[in-house]
């Protein structure tokens, strides 16, 4: 998972399109039911970018990512989070979400070295609700290159300058999978318990198992899920 030979061949003094890097493809990234990620390069911003199945939960609570909120999510844009930091538990927090790569060259999905939301980054907020929502602009990024009813199932998106924001997608049957902030792993169904949209996720009482296990410090009780 390190990939120290990527990580000492990246240059930090560039940006991310000018290094030839963003084009391997790495197979730890990859999920098998997801023909796209290991298909055709992203061509948006320089191209050649390789995909990838999963992401850094953000948060649930806010548009876009550069934000390290209170009781936000595993991480953020420069941001440095403790394990002391996990206050509702490491067990009760999502670290990584899996991903759906985008469906042709143009959409930038799952682009795991490409900066951004949607790009090796989850979040979860509005219509991008329970996992493989169905909404037809459920998910918000920049060059959104997929419309409502394309995608099984449908993985639609609206092309956003201003917000950003991206639910856990997979092509596993009902459902989808994801890593906790202890190392554990989970599988959580697309009827998983959600509470209806809401601006900066609402009263932590007042949110669905989904918004709840994707912060890690809003003092809220899980239990079994």
């Amino acid at each position: 998972m390190e990939q120290s030979v990527i990580y000492d061949q990246w240059d930090f003094d560039l940006p991310p399109h000018q290094n030839p890097q963003r084009s391997e493809q790495i197979t730890a990234f990859l999920c098998p039911s997801d023909s796209s990620s290991s298909g055709e390069l992203c061509a948006y911003a320089g191209g050649n970018w390789a995909r990838g199945n999963y992401g850094m939960n953000v948060s649930p609570c806010h548009h876009g990512i550069q934000d390290n909120q209170s009781d936000g999510g595993f991480g953020a844009v420069n941001s440095s989070i403790r394990i002391r930091d996990f206050r509702d538990g490491t067990s009760n927090t999502v670290a990584i979400n899996e991903l759906r790569a985008g469906l042709n060259k143009n959409d930038l999905r799952g682009c795991w070295a490409m900066p951004g939301l949607g790009s090796g980054t989850a979040a979860m907020y509005n219509d991008a609700s329970r996992p493989n929502s169905r909404q037809p602009y459920s998910d918000d990024m920049e060059n959104c290159a997929v419309s409502g009813s394309l995608g099984t199932p449908p993985m639609g998106c609206y092309d956003s300058q201003s917000t950003g924001q991206m639910t856990a997608r997979s092509q596993h049957p009902g459902g989808t999978q994801f890593l906790m902030a202890d190392a554990s792993t989970r599988y959580v169904t697309e009827s998983i318990d959600f509470k209806g949209a809401q601006n900066n996720c609402g009263p932590a009482e007042q949110r669905g198992i989904w918004q709840k296990i994707h912060t890690r410090n809003s003092g809220e009780v899980v239990g079994e899920f």
